[in-house]
Protein backbone atom coordinates (compact mmCIF):
# COMPACT_ATOMS: atom_id res chain seq x y z
CA UNK A 1 0.00 0.00 0.00
CA UNK A 2 1.22 3.74 -0.94
CA UNK A 3 1.58 6.15 1.85
CA UNK A 4 0.88 9.37 1.13
CA UNK A 5 2.03 12.29 3.37
CA UNK A 6 0.38 15.72 2.51
CA UNK A 7 2.85 18.53 3.38
CA UNK A 8 2.21 21.90 3.80
CA UNK A 9 4.24 24.74 2.32
CA UNK A 10 6.78 26.80 4.43
CA UNK A 11 5.42 29.53 6.42
CA UNK A 12 5.40 32.72 4.16
CA UNK A 13 5.30 36.06 5.30
CA UNK A 14 1.57 36.39 3.88
CA UNK A 15 0.97 33.71 6.24
CA UNK A 16 2.69 35.70 9.26
CA UNK A 17 0.35 38.71 8.27
CA UNK A 18 -2.76 36.36 7.89
CA UNK A 19 -3.28 37.19 4.67
CA UNK A 20 -5.22 34.89 2.66
CA UNK A 21 -2.65 33.29 -0.28
CA UNK A 22 -4.62 31.30 -2.52
CA UNK A 23 -3.04 31.12 -5.79
CA UNK A 24 -0.96 34.28 -4.81
CA UNK A 25 2.68 33.11 -5.51
CA UNK A 26 4.57 34.49 -2.27
CA UNK A 27 7.31 32.38 -1.59
CA UNK A 28 9.03 31.37 1.90
CA UNK A 29 10.22 33.45 4.53
CA UNK A 30 13.69 32.10 6.46
CA UNK A 31 11.64 30.09 8.39
CA UNK A 32 9.24 28.35 5.70
CA UNK A 33 12.99 27.52 4.54
CA UNK A 34 14.32 26.07 7.66
CA UNK A 35 10.63 23.99 7.80
CA UNK A 36 11.31 22.37 4.50
CA UNK A 37 14.71 20.94 5.87
CA UNK A 38 13.16 19.42 8.42
CA UNK A 39 10.57 17.30 6.05
CA UNK A 40 13.83 16.01 4.59
CA UNK A 41 14.52 13.99 7.98
CA UNK A 42 11.74 12.03 6.82
CA UNK A 43 13.28 9.71 4.12
CA UNK A 44 10.42 11.03 1.24
CA UNK A 45 10.67 8.42 -2.03
CA UNK A 46 8.92 10.63 -4.24
CA UNK A 47 7.69 14.57 -4.12
CA UNK A 48 4.72 15.87 -6.07
CA UNK A 49 3.64 19.85 -5.42
CA UNK A 50 1.78 22.63 -6.24
CA UNK A 51 3.42 24.84 -9.03
CA UNK A 52 3.68 27.52 -6.40
CA UNK A 53 6.56 29.07 -5.58
CA UNK A 54 6.41 28.25 -1.55
CA UNK A 55 5.13 24.88 -2.25
CA UNK A 56 8.17 24.54 -4.92
CA UNK A 57 10.38 26.17 -2.77
CA UNK A 58 9.60 23.83 0.35
CA UNK A 59 10.24 20.36 -2.03
CA UNK A 60 12.92 21.66 -3.68
CA UNK A 61 14.94 22.28 -0.17
CA UNK A 62 13.56 18.68 0.83
CA UNK A 63 14.43 17.11 -2.87
CA UNK A 64 18.32 18.67 -2.61
CA UNK A 65 18.94 16.76 1.00
CA UNK A 66 16.99 13.43 -0.55
CA UNK A 67 18.68 14.03 -4.38
CA UNK A 68 14.77 13.77 -5.34
CA UNK A 69 13.27 15.68 -7.93
CA UNK A 70 10.46 17.75 -7.37
CA UNK A 71 7.12 17.04 -9.84
CA UNK A 72 5.15 20.37 -10.18
CA UNK A 73 1.33 20.07 -10.83
CA UNK A 74 -0.93 22.84 -10.81
CA UNK A 75 -3.86 20.59 -9.22
CA UNK A 76 -2.24 20.43 -6.25
CA UNK A 77 -2.58 24.11 -5.74
CA UNK A 78 -4.49 25.44 -2.72
CA UNK A 79 -8.02 26.79 -3.23
CA UNK A 80 -8.16 29.97 -5.93
CA UNK A 81 -9.20 33.07 -3.12
CA UNK A 82 -10.12 34.90 -6.13
CA UNK A 83 -11.14 38.52 -4.83
CA UNK A 84 -9.70 37.73 -1.46
CA UNK A 85 -6.55 37.03 -1.72
CA UNK A 86 -3.98 39.35 -0.39
CA UNK A 87 -6.44 40.37 2.54
CA UNK A 88 -5.98 39.96 6.54
CA UNK A 89 -8.90 37.65 7.50
CA UNK A 90 -10.16 41.22 9.52
CA UNK A 91 -9.79 43.48 6.38
CA UNK A 92 -12.51 40.61 5.40
CA UNK A 93 -14.72 40.75 7.94
CA UNK A 94 -14.82 44.52 8.18
CA UNK A 95 -15.44 45.45 4.68
CA UNK A 96 -18.96 44.82 3.92
CA UNK A 97 -18.25 43.35 0.04
CA UNK A 98 -15.44 41.32 0.88
CA UNK A 99 -17.84 40.01 3.57
CA UNK A 100 -20.29 38.98 1.17
CA UNK A 101 -17.44 37.54 -1.36
CA UNK A 102 -16.28 35.31 1.25
CA UNK A 103 -20.17 34.16 2.16
CA UNK A 104 -20.58 33.89 -1.13
CA UNK A 105 -17.92 31.71 -1.82
CA UNK A 106 -18.69 29.28 0.92
CA UNK A 107 -22.05 28.88 -0.12
CA UNK A 108 -22.19 28.54 -3.52
CA UNK A 109 -21.43 29.88 -7.03
CA UNK A 110 -19.35 32.80 -6.96
CA UNK A 111 -20.22 36.84 -8.62
CA UNK A 112 -19.30 36.37 -12.31
CA UNK A 113 -16.42 39.29 -12.06
CA UNK A 114 -14.82 36.70 -9.28
CA UNK A 115 -11.60 34.97 -10.49
CA UNK A 116 -11.68 32.24 -7.59
CA UNK A 117 -13.43 28.89 -7.08
CA UNK A 118 -16.00 28.39 -4.46
CA UNK A 119 -14.80 25.83 -1.87
CA UNK A 120 -16.71 23.12 -3.72
CA UNK A 121 -14.87 23.45 -6.91
CA UNK A 122 -11.41 23.54 -4.63
CA UNK A 123 -12.61 20.19 -2.81
CA UNK A 124 -13.21 18.71 -6.28
CA UNK A 125 -10.08 19.38 -7.98
CA UNK A 126 -7.80 18.32 -4.33
CA UNK A 127 -10.27 15.10 -5.21
CA UNK A 128 -9.11 14.71 -8.67
CA UNK A 129 -5.63 15.31 -7.38
CA UNK A 130 -5.84 12.34 -5.06
CA UNK A 131 -7.20 10.41 -7.11
CA UNK A 132 -4.37 10.60 -10.00
CA UNK A 133 -2.18 9.92 -6.89
CA UNK A 134 -3.93 6.67 -5.49
CA UNK A 135 -3.80 5.45 -9.29
CA UNK A 136 -0.82 6.33 -10.72
CA UNK A 137 1.67 5.75 -7.24
CA UNK A 138 0.08 2.81 -6.26
CA UNK A 139 2.75 0.69 -6.70
CA UNK A 140 4.94 3.42 -4.44
CA UNK A 141 5.64 2.69 -0.82
CA UNK A 142 6.21 6.34 -0.16
CA UNK A 143 5.32 9.68 -1.64
CA UNK A 144 4.82 13.60 -0.63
Amino acid sequence: MVEVWLIRHGVTAWNVDRRWQGHSDIPLNKEGRQQAANVAAHMLRRQLCSDLSRARGTAESVGKMLSLPVELDARFREEHYGLLEGHTTDEIKNCPILAAVHQARSEGPLAPNDPGESRQEGLDRAALALQFIAETFHHAKRIA
